[in-house]
């Protein structure tokens, strides 16, 4: 990315013989950031929730399973 900025600038510059000020930076930006950062849609960002939350899940049955283990080994010790 830190190249695509100085590409930003030199282009800009090469074109216009001065640096763009911020708001044609933050323009030029987001147009060259579109190529990197790609939208993220509706479904994609569903998807993603119902995986974090399925992870969420998995992650709560391993802290059952490990309290209760932890809870037989001290009885075990007593």
């Amino acid at each position: 990315m830190s190249t695509t900025i100085y590409q930003i600038f030199e282009e800009f510059e090469d074109m216009n013989n001065c640096l763009p000020t911020m708001e044609e930076f933050r323009i030029l930006f987001d147009i060259y950031s579109a190529n990197f950062i790609p939208q993220i849609d509706e479904t994609l960002d569903v998807q993603v929730k119902e995986l974090l939350a399925k992870y969420e899940m998995m992650e709560q049955q391993v802290w059952k399973v490990f309290y209760e283990l932890e809870s037989e080994e001290r009885k075990r010790r007593i």
